[in-house]
């Protein structure tokens, strides 16, 4: 028996009007995957203990943030055919949304590292790091130290990838879902060839070149269900189901084969889950009820500062995990229930920073009349 469609032009509006809700509802959720992979790591001394690792999904939470990015994007594209006030003014929109945000944490490690130094009695910042972080190429240069910015790979990645989004929706508008396709994977191929010839290992696997068809994904589910030629896009949830078996398959690679395959896959099926929550023609009762779902205001609250949460959520655990390790002691909490009350506390601190950081360093660079936004 099919699922009932519901036709009327009031819920057809409401697809249109509500995608800041869920698309940040889901902002929200990979955001707290990375924050959970990420103290469970800190709390176990970068391990992951076998009975938490289903929380454990850092990599497919930043998948999912190519994904979204790229959909966020096409959004307005998709709506009116064209990128509003051509490609300068797009990178200017660009820069002013995810550069002062960004800077402000280079300059927190910056003072940090400094205070450390003062507090030691020597020097202990590599400059170097601060250049890298400060010209947007942690991505190639991953393990320069240990540090917190060490999570500024992706969004180094999502810059550049900015600077191609031009050529990628006039490739899409042109020749279609396959000729993107294709100039993504050729894109692939030649960027990892070069990086193959002059880099190492890691840093071909934290500049990610096959970031490149993900961010395409995106874009090819947004035109596929807001563009008008959505009711023809279907084959995006056939290859969302499709990449369900390809992340079960995936238990059995490991190294960065495993991980390219993995993050295609679940590139794949969220790509899938936007084009399915976003058609019009895909809104029957249980979509609807999923997107109602998602639009709960907690979600889409934490979602709105999506971005502060990744990059300040480490920050935050210099002073959120002695606070929860003392929390522990003095309530003698051992075992799973008391890891996952410690987890629910310090997630719940954490988020509160983050949101203190985003009122600061990330709420001043937005437009007064929120937008729907893009962030890593």
């Amino acid at each position: 028996m099919e699922p009932k469609v519901i036709q009327n032009s009031t819920q057809t509006k409401t697809v249109q009007a509500s995608h800041l809700g869920y698309l940040d509802s889901l902002r929200a959720l990979l955001a707290i995957l990375v924050v959970i992979t990420h103290f469970i790591m800190g709390w176990n001394n970068e391990s992951i203990p076998a009975q938490w690792g289903f929380l454990s999904h850092a990599r497919n939470a930043v998948c999912g943030f190519i994904v979204l990015s790229g959909f966020c994007l096409m959004i307005p594209v998709s709506r009116s055919g064209e990128i509003r006030g051509g490609y300068m003014e797009f990178i200017r929109r660009r820069v002013k949304r995810i550069i002062p945000p960004y800077m402000a944490f280079v300059l927190i490690q910056l003072l940090f590292n400094l205070a450390l130094s003062f507090r030691d009695g020597h020097l202990r910042n590599d400059f170097r790091t601060q250049l890298v972080d400060v010209l947007l190429l942690r991505d190639f240069w991953p393990f320069i130290d240990n540090s917190a910015s060490g999570v500024l790979w992706t969004v180094c990645i999502e810059w550049k990838l900015y600077f191609a989004f031009p050529l990628m929706v006039l490739i899409l508008k042109k020749w279609g879902n396959l000729a993107l396709l294709g100039f993504a994977l050729v894109f692939t191929l030649f960027w990892s060839g070069i990086l193959y010839l002059v880099g190492d290992p890691h840093t071909w696997d934290h500049s990610s070149p096959w970031y490149t068809i993900l961010f395409a994904m995106g874009m090819i589910a947004c035109e596929g269900s807001i563009g008008k030629a959505n009711s023809r896009r279907y084959h995006l949830v056939l290859l969302g189901v499709g990449s369900i078996a390809l992340i079960a398959i995936n238990g059995a690679h490991e190294g960065v084969q495993g991980w390219i395959i993995s993050d295609l896959a679940f590139g794949t099926f969220f790509a899938s889950i936007l084009y399915v929550l976003s058609s019009p023609n895909s809104v029957t009762k249980i979509v609807h009820g999923l997107r109602r779902l998602l639009e709960t205001r907690p979600l889409v609250f934490v979602g709105q500062y999506g971005y502060s949460i990744y990059l300040y959520h480490l920050w935050a655990f210099v002073l959120v995990i002695p606070i929860a390790r003392r929390i522990a002691g003095l309530l003698k909490l051992t075992g799973d229930i008391g890891f996952l009350l410690v987890l629910l506390i310090s997630l719940t601190l954490s988020l509160s920073l983050c949101y203190v950081a985003f009122l600061v360093f990330e709420k001043p660079t937005l437009r007064k009349k929120t937008a729907i936004k893009s962030a890593v």
